[in-house]
């Protein structure tokens, strides 16, 4: 097994050239080792099909992040007309056929060769094979969108603001490119790239340009941490993986924002394509609950006035005004005007029309008065009317 250690070794070099941005040098290194990986599948006795689907599905992969997509095209549907072939790896090479697909199609620059998306999967509820609702797949590709965004303004140490309404490579670093859902499923696959790679040339600072940058995996991968530690509920994860409080209240607000509601989809799954089953980022309903107590303990508590009263609702949002910071609800009493706080801005678009429960606090005066809101969430539309009631009622 001297060949496979030898290509273990080349695939962490690889790894390590790929997040200092030597993709080329890493390219080289995949394709090193998938040749060790190739000549060790023709060196396995015949009767090893779980090594050898391993292996073989392990080779694969390996051309295709050393961006030889037609040896890998070619390897791929040569192990798929063997019949020994073990089930957990025909799937693996059937999914690894679609990202090679849409890298193909698409155009010159627009996803790097071997790139690593994140895959968002969605599952369940009114999601069947392959067929989802529009409005809910939007839903969760604005938000996962949102999230990549925002990880990315953080991993490069921009100040915390509020972020332009689209992907816009003339200030941003960082573009989020989306794939053709992978065909037999509902699972998206969303890539990190850099503005460069479209031809652009972000007009930043000098300073900015001039200092390091991480690499579009470094921000898929921090994305994929900072997941993790929200699901386990690991709130000293959460506090040193983004120290800063603004980035930190956003990013814990969109993941619990794909976290589903347990009808139109019921569970959520994030993960890189290529990792196990076992090391994918899962949330079902019961998780929303979990991390809004994440969310009130990693995150500084709201200011409020001398006389300020607290406020609990729930109705639709009507309104969202960006420009202004200030949404509307509806609700059994009347129509209500918060002021937003930034942290809000990223998750508060895709709650428009929906059934939402607002906290805010509310200044001393009468009903006209503006509060200001602390949390606002997607409201559970079955839940009892008296779960949240109007506390000035």
């Amino acid at each position: 097994m001297a060949a496979y250690d030898e290509s273990q070794d080349l695939i962490v070099q690889a790894e390590q050239a790929s997040r200092a941005g030597r993709h080329p040098e890493a390219r080289s290194l995949y394709g090193q080792a998938a040749a060790l990986q190739r000549q060790l599948l023709e060196a396995l006795p015949e009767g090893r099909f779980r090594t050898r689907s391993a292996v073989g599905l392990s080779a694969a992969s390996l051309l295709w992040r050393a961006g030889d997509l037609a040896q890998a095209e070619r390897l791929a549907h040569e192990l798929m007309a063997q019949e020994w072939l073990e089930a957990r790896a025909r799937t693996g090479l059937q999914e690894l056929l679609g990202r090679i697909w849409t890298q193909s199609a698409a155009s010159p620059g627009m996803a790097p060769a071997g790139a690593q998306p994140l895959s968002l999967t969605l599952s369940g509820g009114s999601v069947t094979h392959g067929l989802a609702p529009a409005d809910v797949v939007e839903h969760a590709v604005e938000l996962c969108r949102r999230f990549l965004r925002r990880m990315a303004a953080w991993c490069v140490g921009d100040p915390f603001q509020r972020l332009p309404a689209g992907d816009t490579p003339e200030v941003e670093r960082y573009r989020v490119l989306l794939a053709t859902p992978v065909p037999g499923s509902y699972r998206l696959d969303f890539y990190v790239a850099t503005a460069g790679q479209f031809g652009e040339r972000p007009e930043l600072p000098l300073e900015v340009q001039e200092s390091p940058t991480p690499g579009p995996s470094d921000i898929i991968d921090t994305c994929l941490r900072f997941a993790r530690f929200v699901r386990e509920g690991n709130r000293d994860g959460v506090r040193d993986l983004v120290t800063q409080e603004e980035y930190r209240e956003s990013l814990v607000r969109l993941v619990r924002s794909l976290v589903p509601d347990g009808r139109a989809v019921a569970e959520v799954e994030l993960r890189p394509p290529e990792a196990p089953a076992e090391e994918a980022v899962r949330f079902r309903a019961p998780h929303r609950s979990a991390v809004t107590s994440l969310l009130h303990d990693v995150c500084p508590p709201p200011r409020r006035g001398d006389g300020e009263r607290p406020l609990a609702l729930r109705g639709v949002l009507m309104k969202v005004d960006l420009y202004t910071s200030v949404i509307e609800v509806t609700s059994e009493t009347g129509r209500r005007r918060f002021k937003i706080p930034a942290v809000l801005d990223d998750v508060i678009g895709p709650m428009l029309n929906k059934p939402v429960k607002v906290t805010a606090h509310m200044p001393a005066g009468g009903r006209s008065t503006m509060g200001v809101a602390d949390d606002v969430d997607l409201a559970d539309e079955a839940a009892e009317d008296s779960d949240l009631a109007d506390a000035s009622a």
